[in-house]
């Protein structure tokens, strides 16, 4: 939902359901799964698409870290 949201424009109830989801993701499964680092990149790209370049990086870069981590594990 919040992806279609953030695709036709709506915004703000776009970055609602996206930090919904994150702070679902951070409780359970948990800040290092793969379902917090996916929640936390579609933040970033609602972000980068308002033009919030700074918080969408750090976002970006939070993804990313997770991802490369839990690759290390296999």
């Amino acid at each position: 939902l919040a992806e279609l949201q953030r695709v036709t424009g709506r915004y703000k109830e776009s970055e609602a359901n996206y930090l919904e989801v994150r702070e679902a993701a951070a409780q359970r499964p948990g800040k290092k799964s793969e379902a917090y680092a996916v929640s936390t990149n579609n933040l970033a790209a609602l972000y980068r698409d308002l033009a919030k370049y700074d918080e969408s990086e750090r976002l970006y870069k939070e993804s990313i870290d997770i991802w490369e981590n839990s690759l290390k594990k296999t």
